[in-house]
């Protein structure tokens, strides 16, 4: 774990991050992605040092996107977060219409039927 609450202790798993992703390179692999890591410093070393396109989580404590694009980050990886941000606003609806309210984001919503339908009839 590379995270901005324990900087004194990461040094030494900077430094075996970075041996791994060498060796992964030397080894052929065309990316990487150690996970845990959101120190904008440790990000920019790996980066410089392992020449392989870097992937990192979406998780608190990353820089934002422009910032991590700048930086040369290749991809930032959702995980679950598009389906956690599904469930919270089901959540919040739920909460709402517990207290008969929320109507309106329902009959309002923009993703409506028609919406759906394309949606899953979409020829790729």
């Amino acid at each position: 774990y590379l995270h901005d609450n324990n900087i004194a202790g990461d040094e030494a798993k900077l430094t075996e991050v970075i041996k791994r992703g060498s060796a992964y390179k030397e080894a052929g692999a065309d990316g990487f992605f150690p996970i845990m890591l959101n120190r904008e410093d440790a990000i920019q070393q790996i980066i410089a040092r392992v020449s392989l396109p870097l992937n990192v989580p979406a998780i608190p404590g990353i820089p934002g996107l422009k910032r991590l694009r700048e930086m040369g980050v290749a991809r930032v990886s959702l995980g679950p977060s598009f389906l956690k941000i599904a469930l919270g606003a089901m959540k919040q609806l739920a909460m709402q219409l517990k207290e008969y309210d929320g109507l309106s984001s329902i009959t309002g919503n923009e993703i409506n039927s028609e919406y759906l339908k394309n949606l899953v009839n979409k020829k790729y």
